[in-house]
């Protein structure tokens, strides 16, 4: 599949299935299809659409199922609003350098572990009785992405901010259920963390050249 098609079917597909595809082989062409202008907001189905409303995150109380779903349920919106920023990245920005080609085959790179990370925080909500969608959606990462006009700007917020921050919220909320034996969502939030450092290093990396 070429990383156009692959892209597109993630940002504009509506579904789940949509989102998580990601074939063996994705191949860069000489001339990419560059999209003009970003969709307000990413396909979604009404199950998974998102809101605008100001939707808070639980303080605590993690032993209530209710409180654990939804802590849940907003680490994997976030992973999914990061997988449908990348492919908006792969959409927008050129690769007629050797540099760009190598940012892009970075963002599926890190594409691809956001995915899992989605998947393992769906499956622990699945686990413990909720569905993704079973509450409300924010939009925020999103709503950024407009603002994003060049490569630099796009490492600068999602590698160099989002995912920075994600190292210290990781570390802390997988403290949180340790504090409660709750071993297997812990041990998902060290996967997440231990991705994200090499995210996070990827996108200092990129930092230090010119693309």
């Amino acid at each position: 599949m070429n990383v156009e098609d692959f892209a597109k079917q993630i940002l504009f597909g509506e579904n789940l299935e949509d989102k998580l595809s990601h074939p063996d082989k994705i191949v860069f062409t000489n001339k990419p299809f560059i999209l003009d202008s970003l969709p307000p907001k990413p396909g979604r189905n009404k199950k998974i659409k998102m809101s605008n409303q100001n939707i808070r995150f639980p303080k605590g109380h993690f032993h209530l199922k209710e409180k654990k779903a939804l802590a849940l349920h907003s680490f994997a919106n976030h992973e999914l609003l990061a997988i449908e920023m990348m492919a908006a990245a792969l959409l927008i920005y050129p690769h007629h350098s050797p540099e760009l080609l190598q940012f892009k085959k970075g963002i599926i790179s890190t594409l691809k572990d956001e995915q899992k990370h989605f998947s393992l925080y769906v499956d622990r909500l699945n686990s413990i009785g909720y569905e993704f969608g079973d509450f409300e959606l924010n939009e925020f990462f999103w709503s950024q992405m407009g603002l994003l006009k060049t490569p630099q700007e796009y490492t600068s917020v999602m590698a160099l901010t989002f995912e920075a921050a994600n190292l210290d919220f990781a570390y802390y909320y997988k403290k949180e259920f340790e504090k409660l034996d709750d071993k297997v969502t812990a041990d998902i939030l060290d996967i997440v963390l231990k991705d994200e450092i090499s995210h996070v290093a990827f996108g200092v990396n990129l930092s230090l050249i010119h693309i």
